[in-house]
């Protein structure tokens, strides 16, 4: 079973291509991150595991939302 969490959202003023905004989820030292997906392109969070809150009751997940450099721009 997969739960979805609250969508993340960011934004860039840019047009076109490099408008777009991908997000993905930061590692941790515990790879607890793992037990999580997020989709690029809306930035909605699913869940990949089962959960035991007797075992871990809080998860910390970072975001990053990476926009795309305008043509010939290096990163």
């Amino acid at each position: 079973m997969s739960y979805v969490f609250p969508q993340i959202s960011a934004s860039d003023p840019d047009l076109g291509p490099s408008g777009t905004v991908r997000f993905s989820l930061v590692p941790d030292p515990n790879d607890r991150y793992k037990s999580f997906t997020i989709d690029p392109l809306n930035g909605t969070i699913y869940t990949t595991a089962r959960f035991d809150r007797e075992v871990l009751g809080l998860y910390k997940l970072t975001v990053r939302a990476t926009d795309q450099p305008a043509s010939g721009q290096a990163r």
